[in-house]
């Protein structure tokens, strides 16, 4: 940790990762745990993004201050896409290349193609 001096020439500690002496904040667990839960979803399905925060807030039984400060799907959707469309593969740049092997099934797990 380190010493700062403020304005009145009072100095306290500063940095560091000292102890909390409070509980953490349910509503805030609440809110991480869904919105970790609907980022994993985003990333392992191809169910719309809308659809995916509908059925984590149906699913997850939150207190009217959670849903507070939950943020909408609007606001959750720009980084979900942006975060999914990392996890898909770039367009090939000839005509020979391999498609990855979670690609070569369909939707009811058949191998349709290739």
């Amino acid at each position: 940790m380190s010493t700062v001096k403020n304005v009145d020439n009072q100095e306290y500690l500063s940095g560091g990762k000292a102890d909390h002496g409070h509980p953490a904040n349910p509503e805030f667990l609440q809110v991480k745990k869904t919105r970790d839960q609907i980022k994993q979803r985003v990333l392992n399905e191809f169910t719309p993004i809308g659809k995916i925060y509908d059925e984590e807030m149906t699913k997850n039984a939150m207190n009217p201050v959670a849903i507070a400060i939950f943020p909408t799907v609007h606001e959750m959707y720009q980084g979900a896409a942006k975060n999914r469309r990392k996890m898909i593969p770039p367009l090939p740049e000839s005509c020979l290349f391999d498609i990855p092997n979670e690609f070569k099934l369909t939707i009811e797990k058949k191998k349709d193609f290739c």
